[in-house]
């Protein structure tokens, strides 16, 4: 049942509480930004809309959570993915009797005036004061002593070793796993270059760039490379420019085994070497 956001607050008295309330790890369902009227100042700021075009309620991102065998591999790569920039990231680390939850917090990226899908319609930025700007969106992982793991531990493995089968090459090759990501952007200004390079230099992970049209569609320089850290099966999709080129800067095809697409029949990027048509 859709519940209305003028109706009763969604973090006092019903779903995540009576979770938390019978589970072991409750710090792994609390939200970061859990004060109702921040939450509501976001949605509207973002365009949500409680029935979109396919009859459902916008839905605003307030963390992503994952089982982990180690909790510290992720904020690892996200930390050392923002080093490349001199940006420090805030990670917290609580430990119940039986489990660990890390969490990275990050900013949200301001409204802007665009078209398409919630969140991507951010409107109204003149009307947003800094605390809208600045809610806070947590990535977590968790790790559990508690339970058989038998199942991640086996996910994991299988993860990393079709990474290392079919993406052992630096910025080359694909596979389905990649497909398990967070969308993560440091900067319009930072390249994409420069946390590669060091995921490259510490051997952190796998990773293939692609030329995704996000940002202006005829940009050559603009796209995303998708990123699988070592230590866990998901991954991120990092946003941005690049200050060089990948010699392969192709637009993503996921039927391709290399998950290289035809520049040619695809106008969302003109490609350095195929005019856009």
């Amino acid at each position: 049942m859709r519940r209305s956001l003028g109706g009763p607050p969604p973090f006092t008295g019903c779903f995540p509480r009576r979770l938390a309330a019978r589970d072991a790890c409750p710090a792994a369902f609390w939200p970061e930004d859990a004060e109702l009227p921040g939450i509501r100042e976001s949605y509207a700021a973002y365009g949500g809309q409680e029935e979109n075009k396919y009859g459902l309620p916008d839905l605003l991102v307030l963390a992503t959570a994952w089982p982990s065998l180690d909790s510290s591999a992720t904020p690892r790569f996200l930390a050392l993915a923002a080093s490349a920039y001199g940006v420090a990231i805030k990670t917290t680390t609580a430990r119940e009797d039986v489990c660990a939850v890390s969490t990275t917090v990050f900013d949200r990226i301001p409204p802007l005036e665009t078209k398409d899908a919630f969140p991507g319609r951010r409107r109204r930025r003149r009307r947003l004061g800094d605390d809208a700007r600045r809610r806070p969106v947590s990535v977590r992982s968790v790790e559990r002593w508690d339970v058989d793991v038998t199942r991640l531990t086996d996910l994991t493995a299988d993860a990393e070793a079709h990474h290392a089968a079919f993406m052992g090459t630096p910025d080359a090759g694909w596979d389905a796993f990649l497909d398990s990501h967070v969308g993560l952007k440091f900067s319009d200004d930072m390249p994409v270059d420069a946390a590669l390079a060091l995921v490259l230099e510490e051997h952190a992970g796998y990773f293939r760039s692609h030329a995704t049209g996000y940002g202006a569609e005829t940009s050559t320089n603009r796209g995303s490379s998708w990123v699988a850290p070592v230590g866990d099966p998901w991954a991120f999709e990092i946003q941005g420019v690049w200050d060089r080129v990948p010699d392969d800067f192709a637009v993503l095809d996921y039927c391709a085994p290399d998950s290289a697409g035809d520049n040619a029949a695809n106008t969302i990027v003109a490609h350095p070497d195929t005019p856009a048509t």
